[in-house]
């Protein structure tokens, strides 16, 4: 699909055509590309300068790669543009991030279709894919994949979209006031889902009040003829039902009154097998999640709802839900050199995350012991020492008898768990990873299970690896 010619890019960007279209460029663009190594043939390469390297680094290698024109921030060198390919074109924009999102918000108003979007502090991810799972069976379903929900990975999913698609579920993250306005904007989403408020940012933010103000930005690009779906069992987000213009759709996990349009009862956690919950509401089933821990049928009632209310009939949610095909480093079950059962919750973490993967823990069968390995949570500002303590009681609470925590952090996690009644034998705090991986395979074996999770810089993902090789 022929996405733009050179001159519109320029007249949608505000930006200068080289050569100008009085000298006959007839260039299209069949694809965006950030990244030259994967430039495609017919791409047009956006320069995006970043705080190691300058794409306009790059452009002769996006060309050899088969790009057509670049949109750029400044002038070539002459050197540059000689060496250039016949016929292709630049066009000069003051900033290269904003006029990817011009182009992507074009692109996705050609199309009439289901757009869901999606945020919130915990499970913003699992629930798009759930979501994108169940409308999969209705309709060819777009979504965005790994961490591409953000001012460059949402423009580049969008310009997948043809006319195949029926529907496009877009996570949306947010690390400050008016991101997840300017995502919406381009997105120009018709439902939504906000799944909960919590802690993550708050550094960033300076509040959970500021958060919700931020997340609320969903809430009030949803237009009067959309819907969203809001967690009626989250204050924060029961609370922005009077700033959307949007028919909204309540979900929670205990039937409140007349506030929940969805709700779960006989949630049945199955270890590592998932949970079975009977969804009650507008529609009542027995309904299976494949993904371990209970907290994940609020996430199935999110989708669910949505789902029902642009128009999913109800027989689609069960093989819906079994089509959820997991995520990569969020409650992955992996099988450990040594025997281990490691349970790969490494993408990131909050306080909210870290005491439900502690509950799966503890929910989860096991002939071995119930190990902990939990990296620092980052961005919790004044909260950080009393957070990490309230996670050291939760895994005492959840009856760990292996804690092993690590990072500048981990002594407040050791002493939340002394304080939770842990016996301090079982406990060690570690300054760096390699004492941890060191301890994991020291002390981990046959049938523990391990649960591995801390925030992205922590990069929890190398325990998880050296445990799987047996620290190769």
């Amino acid at each position: 699909m022929v996405l733009f010619s050179a001159p519109q890019i320029a007249d949608l960007t505000g930006g200068t055509l080289q050569p100008d279209s009085g000298n006959g460029i007839v260039a299209e663009v069949a694809g965006v590309s950030i990244d030259s190594r994967t430039t495609s043939v017919g791409d047009l390469f956006v320069c995006l300068k970043g705080e190691r390297r300058d794409g306009h680094e790059f452009i002769q290698a996006a060309a050899q790669k088969g790009a057509v024109g670049a949109l750029i921030t400044e002038p070539l060198p002459d050197s540059a543009g000689a060496a250039m390919p016949p016929g292709f074109f630049t066009v000069r924009v003051e900033d290269a991030t904003q006029a990817l999102g011009q182009l992507a918000e074009f692109h996705r108003k050609r199309f009439h279709l289901s757009t869901v979007a999606i945020t919130g502090s915990v499970g913003k991810t699992t629930t798009k894919e759930i979501t994108a799972a169940i409308l999969g069976q209705q309709w060819k379903t777009l979504k965005n994949e790994g961490n591409y929900n953000n001012e460059l990975g949402l423009p580049l999913t969008l310009f997948k979209l043809d006319h195949s698609y029926g529907a496009c579920v877009l996570e949306m993250g947010m690390r400050g006031t008016g991101q997840i306005r300017k995502l919406a904007a381009i997105a120009n989403p018709n439902a939504g889902i906000i799944t909960n408020v919590g802690e993550t940012h708050i550094e960033l933010l300076g509040s959970v009040a500021a958060i919700a103000a931020a997340k609320r930005e969903l809430a009030e690009a949803i237009p009067a003829d959309g819907l969203i779906a809001l967690n009626a069992d989250d204050p924060n987000v029961a609370a922005m039902a009077a700033h959307t213009a949007g028919k909204i759709i309540y979900f929670g996990l205990d039937k409140d009154g007349s506030r929940r349009d969805f709700w779960a009862e006989n949630v049945q956690p199955l270890g590592l097998g998932g949970v079975k919950f009977s969804l009650r509401g507008a529609v009542n089933a027995e309904l299976l999640v494949p993904i371990p821990g209970r907290h994940n049928v609020i996430n199935a009632l999110a989708a669910i709802s949505i789902a029902w209310g642009l128009g999913v009939t109800a027989d689609q949610f069960a093989p819906g839900l079994l089509a959820y095909a997991g995520a990569p480093h969020r409650m992955v079950m992996q099988h450990g050199a040594g025997g281990q059962q490691v349970i790969d919750d490494t993408y990131n973490a909050n306080p909210a995350s870290m005491r439900a993967v502690l509950r799966l823990l503890a929910e989860t069968p096991c002939t071995g012991k119930r190990v902990a390995i939990l990296g620092d949570m980052l961005e919790l500002g004044s909260r950080a020492a009393e957070a990490h303590r309230e996670v050291g009681a939760a895994a005492a609470a959840a009856g760990v008898q292996l804690l092993i925590s690590y990072g500048p952090l981990s002594g407040y996690v050791a002493e939340g768990a002394r304080s939770g009644g842990l016996e301090p034998s079982v406990i060690h705090a570690l300054q760096n990873k390699e004492l941890a991986i060191t301890k994991a395979l020291e002390l981990t074996g046959s049938g523990d299970v391990v649960v591995i999770k801390g925030s992205r810089g922590m990069v929890m993902e190398e325990i998880v690896e050296a445990l799987i090789h047996n620290g190769r």
